[in-house]
Formats: structure tokens, C-alpha cells, sequence
């Protein structure tokens, strides 16, 4: 199991609406501070005397990186990465050596010791030759095998992209599928049909009208519909192409891109000014989208437990202040490097990490908990925050109706992220650990 624990006000505050800290921020009585997670026994790190051994000989990257061969799949142009829960080793092997450099200057800085470490939402293992991590402003999925089961053309897997296609139950050999592939397939072309339709008939100002502005030239858009509290705005300037792709009456368009910069502007009662501008890709083809692996927070280390698996802690306003935009601006510097450069990340586009929920705005919070935050939790806890927390992330002044309306969204939302009680990957500079994190620990 990950420890989670400390005294901040967003831990505080998650806990009592979860229902197991009080107003004084002490475990409710008769509530367990550990609640057991049934299922499948969960690979756990090695342990601490290994670790030990590990670090002195400086073998366990060495041993890790030698394990990172690209293996093709019978798939043609799709192969899969040796990966930890979906995120690649070589992405892993980057964001370790990323973690050390920040701990070797903040010693130099400081004069003292930080072990961090970061937690990661798995992805899919699947990728394509030269693509790159799916951006934000591309809202399409990219492709998985259900797709393929359901008759979509072979080169979505792994890519974003929309297509269509007749019903499946009407292909060959489909009534022969077992039958959690059939509704996998069923459920995968249900979604497709609505993204289709979505996609070629945009609601003005959505995700896909914008960039739908900018297919087959570049154009400046808006990443966010507007400026934020502090009157930060971010823009794109970005172009992307549509390629047309067939398999039987199945048609898909794999949407790829060219270029992409993020353009931060600031406004002012005296106009606007850009504070910064950050390329993400400049490619002479446009390049496949393919899944990033979602960094979800950065902490530090406290201990490990007696399985090995880490303790974490979140970090201090001081550390996090000293971290986090060297943090970020060496993940956009490893995204930049040629696929195949020791320390390149292919996996990530322009967001690195979500990150300091207790900053966030109510609207942007019933979004980004559901999505980032309670994905990782056992279903009845899960449940059980995500009503707590609905009448704080609704609208203001809003109605029960509404309040309970928005509980279903947050509960939807953790369902198209894959469901409750998933497992979590943590990395630090010197071991990796994939399991579950459970309330055990504040």
C-alpha cells in the first residue's frame, strides 16, 4: 500500500469530505484509519534491504534501462512498450532521472535533503513510430481493441481519432466473440457514432470547433475559454491534419498533429501581455496523437513501508514553490528530445501533472478530483467523497436537483476514466511501485 499522509488543508479538507477526519482534523470515531482493499494480491517494490543494496552498487536504473526493448506487435504499425501499469519504462527512467536532478538542486539550494517522488494515472501501453502524447486540445480518444472488435479500420489502435461504422453484430464472426468482447465492441462503436457526429457538427466554442480551426492550417485559438480569476489565459497557436483511413463500410479520420504552442497571456486593466510561450511539437509531418501518461501529483518521500512500498507526503508550500516549475519545465525540455534520446519522454504533451487541488476553483475541482483523484480509491469511499464533495464543486446557490445532478457527472466521469479502485504508479529517483493507494494514513 501507498501512505498518504500529512496535515496541509487540502489533505484536511479531503478528509472530512470523505468522511474520516473531523473538523478538528482527527480520524472520526468508529471510522478505521485503514480501510482494506479486497482483490487480486498487488506487486509490491523490492524490499528495503535491496533497495539498500541497489543504491549503493548504482545498478537498479542500469538493470531497468537494459529491460527497455521495443518489441512489434503483429499489428503492423502499432507496438507496445514494456511499461509499469501503462506508462513505459523509458518514461519512467526519464521522469526518475528528472526527479533526481530536482533533488540534487534543491540540496545545492537549500542544503538540505528531499527525496520526491511522483504518482502517475496509467495509460495504455500501446503506441505508434514518431507519434507523440495526445494534446489537450484533442478531446478524441485514441484507438483500443474493442474499437478494432467493433469494425473500426486497424489504424485507429493506438492513435487519436473518430470514425464510424455499421452496427457490429452485423459483421462476420462478431456473434463469435466472447461475450464481455461483444459488449466492449458494442459499447466502443456507441461511443464512436456520438464522438463522429460531435466532431463533424461541433457545439460553437467546444474542444472540437476549435480545433477544427485549425485543420490543415495554423491557427490561434483559445486553450481556455477564458481568463482565469488571475486573468491568466492560455492560447494556441496550432495546426493540425485530418488523414482519411477505410476498412469495409468502417471510415475513420486519424487527427494528427503539426504544430502546437501554448501562448500564455495575461490581462490587465491596461490590455494583454504574452508571459511565455512553450512549442510542444514542430514535426515536417504531421505526427501521430498518441495516449500520455498523466502525471497526477509530485510528493515526498517519508519512508517505506515493511512491503517496501513508499510513504509519501505532500510538499510544503516552500518546496513545492522551489519544485514545481523546475518540475515542469524539465518534463517540456525532456518532451522536446528525439524519440530514442536517453531522457526523452514521448509520452507527455504540454501537461505534465495536475497538481494542488486546494488552488483549484470549485468548477475546475468537480472536474479534475474525479478525473485525477477518486479514480484511485475504493468504490465505497470513492462514492461516499464524491456526494460530500458535490455541493461544494456545484454552482453557486445551486438547487438539490442540481447538486445531485453534479454527483452523477463526478460518478460518470470516474466510470469513462476506467472505474474506481485502480492502481496507482509511483516513481522516484531510484525505485518504482504500482498498487493501490487507500485511505490508511492523513
Amino acid at each position: 500500500n501507498v501512505v498518504v499522509r500529512g496535515k496541509g488543508a487540502a489533505i484536511i479538507r479531503t478528509g472530512k469530505a470523505a468522511g474520516v477526519l473531523d473538523n478538528g482534523g482527527n480520524v472520526v470515531e468508529g471510522m478505521p484509519s485503514r480501510i482494506e482493499v479486497p482483490g487480486e494480491a498487488i506487486p509490491h517494490g523490492p524490499s528495503n534491504a535491496s533497495l539498500a543494496e541497489l543504491r549503493r552498487s548504482g545498478s537498479y536504473l542500469e538493470d531497468v534501462e537494459g529491460a527497455t526493448v521495443v518489441q512489434s506487435s503483429d499489428l503492423g504499425n502499432v507496438y507496445e512498450l514494456p511499461n509499469r501499469g501503462g506508462v513505459p519504462e523509458t518514461t519512467l527512467d526519464a521522469k526518475a532521472g528528472i526527479l533526481k536532478s530536482l533533488e540534487q538542486e534543491y540540496v545545492e539550494k537549500t542544503g538540505r535533503q528531499i527525496r520526491l517522488a511522483e504518482v502517475l494515472k496509467p495509460s495504455s501501453a500501446l503506441r505508434k513510430p514518431g507519434g507523440v502524447a495526445k494534446t489537450e486540445l484533442t478531446a478524441q480518444k485514441t484507438g483500443k481493441p474493442s474499437m478494432l472488435d467493433a469494425g473500426a479500420p486497424p489504424d485507429v489502435l493506438g492513435e487519436a481519432s473518430v470514425w464510424h461504422g455499421p452496427d457490429p453484430r452485423t459483421l462476420p464472426g462478431f456473434a463469435d466473440l466472447p461475450k464481455p468482447r461483444q459488449k466492449a465492441a458494442l459499447d466502443a462503436h456507441k461511443s464512436a457514432e456520438k464522438a463522429w457526429a460531435e466532431y463533424h457538427d461541433p457545439t460553437p466554442g467546444s474542444k472540437e470547433a476549435r480545433l477544427k480551426e485549425c485543420i490543415g492550417r495554423r491557427a490561434r485559438v483559445p486553450l481556455d475559454k477564458e481568463p482565469n480569476a488571475s486573468g491568466i489565459q492560455r492560447f494556441l497557436n496550432a495546426e493540425f491534419e485530418e488523414v482519411l483511413v477505410t476498412h469495409g463500410e468502417a471510415e475513420a479520420k486519424l487527427i494528427r498533429v503539426k504544430y502546437y504552442e501554448i501562448e500564455v497571456v495575461e490581462h490587465t486593466p491596461n490590455g494583454t501581455r504574452v508571459l511565455n510561450r512553450k512549442t510542444v511539437v514542430d514535426v515536417p509531418e504531421a505526427a501521430p496523437q498518441t495516449p500520455d501518461a498523466d502525471g497526477v501529483a509530485v510528493a515526498k518521500v517519508a519512508g517505506t513501508d515493511p512491503s517496501g512500498a513508499p510513504i509519501l507526503e505532500p510538499l510544503s508550500r516552500a518546496e513545492r514553490e522551489f519544485v514545481m516549475q523546475r518540475y515542469i519545465d524539465k518534463n517540456v525540455k525532456a518532451r522536446r528530445l528525439p524519440a530514442g534520446t536517453p531522457g526523452a519522454i514521448n509520452d507527455l504533451a504540454e501537461h505534465g501533472v495536475t497538481l494542488v487541488m486546494d488552488d483549484a476553483g470549485a468548477g475546475a475541482a468537480g472536474f479534475l478530483l474525479p478525473k485525477y483523484g477518486a479514480m484511485f480509491l475504493p468504490e465505497a469511499v470513492g462514492m461516499k467523497f464524491l456526494k460530500r464533495i458535490a455541493p461544494f464543486v456545484s454552482a453557486k446557490n445551486a438547487t438539490a436537483a442540481e447538486v445531485e445532478k453534479m454527483y452523477r457527472q463526478m460518478v460518470e466521469l470516474v466510470r469513462s476514466e476506467g472505474g474506481f479502485g485502480q492502481h496507482a504508479v509511483v516513481v522516484t529517483s531510484d525505485s518504482r511501485y504500482l498498487g493501490e493507494i487507500p485511505f490508511e494514513s492523513w
